[in-house]
């Protein structure tokens, strides 16, 4: 069930990720309440994330038939979607998923946690990114730099 529960929260790389899934989950919570049946396999079988699928049957072959069970381990799956740390990060354009995957390995090999990425788009930045991490706020933006150009021709 660990691996299973990695290999789901390694596949989350933003927010808007995050937010999906937590949706997903409480939906599927509100028709095990609903139905009582404990049948996690047919629900599964609608999802469209793979690994919370993968999850959902997991879940079924430890808690075959007990819907209070299978709720409260979903709960406990939230809890722990939820503590997961987030970046803050300004780009000025829309990037391929395959982008913010390597932006997500690079920062988890620096910082040996697991991050989501809180994505802003905000076109005023040009290039570049501003990054904003744990109270502190980095601006590698090209609208610092052309800021900074005007400002010296100025004088």
């Amino acid at each position: 069930m660990e691996k299973v529960l990695n290999k789901l929260i390694k596949e989350i790389i933003t927010t808007e990720e995050l937010n999906s899934i937590l949706l997903e989950i409480d939906k599927i919570q509100r028709e095990v309440f609903e139905k009582q049946n404990g049948s996690l396999s047919k629900i599964a079988k609608e999802l469209e994330n793979h690994q919370l699928e993968n999850y959902l049957l997991e879940l079924e072959k430890i808690y075959p038939k007990n819907p209070e069970e299978q709720f409260s381990s979903l709960e406990k799956l939230k809890k722990n979607l939820q503590i997961i740390s987030q970046i803050r990060i300004q780009i000025a354009y829309p990037v391929s998923k395959a982008f913010l995957k390597n932006i997500v390995s690079w920062i988890e090999k620096e910082t040996h946690k697991k991050l989501i990425l809180d994505i802003i788009l905000n076109p005023k930045i040009v290039g570049g990114a501003i990054i904003e991490y744990q109270g502190k706020y980095e601006n590698f933006s090209l609208e610092k730099e052309i800021d900074k150009i005007i400002r010296e021709k100025q004088i």
